[in-house]
């Protein structure tokens, strides 16, 4: 845990990100971001990384349909990311989905 400017612990959770992805992520494979919603998370990702956002999210915020998250090993809905709170330590990892037929 990293010390806040107040002097607080502040809580913080990984996003793993897929190798395809990284490179917009100045060529991180994992970010460290506080603790909230999955979804204001993925918000703090593409805010500290723009050109990111616009590969993972749509213009209205939610996640692109052609990408899951993964929290805790259990993929998370889509329509649960704003109301699931991601715990401090949690490792969240965003993955490509398969498709096809």
């Amino acid at each position: 845990m990293e010390r806040s400017e107040q002097g607080e612990f502040a809580m913080s959770v990984e996003v793993c990100l897929p190798e395809a992805l990284r490179r917009y992520a100045n060529g991180d494979s994992r970010v460290e971001l506080e603790t909230g919603s999955i979804a204001s998370i993925l918000a703090h990702l593409g805010n500290q990384f723009p050109a990111l956002s616009e590969r993972i999210l749509r213009q209205d915020g939610t996640l692109m349909g052609h990408l899951a998250i993964i929290r805790q090993g259990d993929v998370v809905p889509e329509q649960d990311l704003s109301e699931i709170i991601a715990c401090d330590g949690d490792v969240l990892e965003l993955l490509f989905v398969a498709s096809g037929g």
